[in-house]
């Protein structure tokens, strides 16, 4: 069965604390060797920052960020990598 909703193609990503005020971990899984694009948009798709644009090898990573400058308001994580492109809300707290 194909679909492009296949929930096993998209990058397992994991954040917390979510909500959060100033830190937020990202853990996420690379599934093929190549390019990653990683950034945070708010709810109108504006990139609001470009956190990871490399080529990097399948595997487990983690990417501590700061938010603490970042409105109160909701955003999104984009990954996007050889696999297609998975989105997960982070939501920003004073």
């Amino acid at each position: 069965e194909q679909s492009t909703n296949n929930k096993s193609n998209q990058a397992d990503i994991n954040i917390y604390p979510n909500p959060a005020k100033d830190w937020i971990t990202i853990e996420y899984e690379i599934r093929k060797d190549g390019l990653v694009n990683i950034k945070i948009v708010d709810e109108s798709g504006n990139v609001i920052r470009s956190l990871i644009n490399e080529e990097m090898e399948k595997g487990q990573y983690e990417l501590e960020v700061n938010i603490s400058e970042l409105k109160n308001k909701n955003y999104f994580l984009i990954v996007n990598d050889v696999e297609g492109l998975s989105s997960k809300k982070v939501i920003k707290l004073e």
